[in-house]
């Protein structure tokens, strides 16, 4: 087994932990091959004790890895970031005429990716709208070399509301062992959290996504809460438990939107609106979806 083997062995425990077990083993290979040319004979034997211990202990790490059962993609970020389409479900029609799926899942372990998508285990925690087997393969628009409109790959605990769409695996010439799957981008998705109380509240990572889906095109109109400081603070303690990275851009986001708006309001431009944040009652929206 060879340092790339090691790394690749341990590749899902830490990112942080990969990134530095990653730059050890690399540059550690080459030095330990050439002092073995200038090595007697005598040495050969603890080369290969060593060469054991570090079989030994990329192996530990990986079955730690495997017993907490949490796959992880690669990379969260790749290396450039590319434009999605809005893909927006029209809500205004019937369930007939425009077919689509709402639920509240928990994403599961990474399984792989191809070029342009990323596939991992996920299961349903609550359906909202449409049919969907309780365990499924869910896609993702992007992979561990480039990310759909700056948005992180997902990872094993994300909690999500998402809008589904439902793909056969041979129309993307898939061969990951399964023959369909769920699809979304990251754009027909919502980030969920707790409060202290127990109610779930979804957050949009793309400001007024959900008011476009649904009340642009009807006559409903959501609670936004993000002005509610507590149950902010709440979610975002929610949200470093499950997913710091979520949690640190969200808050960007956040920071972003206040910044222009003092300024923006200064110079009389309302341009600052496109940012709002946005965060929804889990309940009020599945009231919504149980009354069409």
């Amino acid at each position: 087994m060879n340092a790339d083997t090691i790394i690749d062995a341990i590749g899902d425990i830490d990112e942080e932990l990969y990134d530095r077990s990653a730059k050890n083993l690399r540059t550690a290979a080459p030095k330990a091959k050439a002092k073995a040319l200038v090595f007697s004979s005598k040495h050969v034997l603890r080369i290969a004790i060593a060469a054991a211990l570090v079989i030994v202990i990329g192996v530990g790490l990986m079955l730690t890895s495997s017993a907490k059962g949490d796959v992880l993609p690669p990379a969260r970020w790749g290396k450039i970031t590319c434009g999605i389409g809005d893909n927006f479900f029209d809500i205004s029609k019937s369930k007939e005429e425009n077919p689509f799926i709402v639920c509240i899942v928990t994403v599961g372990n990474w399984i792989g990716e191809t070029p342009e998508i990323t596939f991992y285990q996920a299961h349903v925690e609550r359906t909202l709208e449409g049919e969907i087997p309780e365990d499924f393969i869910l896609s993702q628009s992007g992979c561990s070399e480039w990310n759909g409109e700056d948005f992180p790959l997902f990872v094993h605990g994300d909690r999500l509301m998402v809008f589904l769409t439902k793909y056969q695996a041979k129309e993307f010439n898939v061969n990951m062992g399964f023959d369909e799957f769920y699809s979304v981008n990251c754009k027909n998705l919502l980030i969920e959290a707790t409060a202290k109380d127990g109610k779930d509240y979804v957050i949009d990572y793309f400001p007024e996504n959900l008011s476009y889906q649904i009340m642009q095109l009807t006559d409903i109109r959501f609670t936004n809460h993000a002005d509610d400081a507590e149950l902010m603070s709440e979610l975002h303690e929610d949200l470093k438990n499950t997913d710091p990275v979520y949690e640190a851009r969200i808050r960007d986001h956040e920071e972003l939107y206040y910044s222009l708006k003092e300024t923006y309001e200064d110079l009389g431009v309302m341009d600052y609106k496109a940012y709002t944040p946005s965060v929804y009652s889990v309940d009020e929206i599945a009231e919504f979806f149980a009354s069409r």
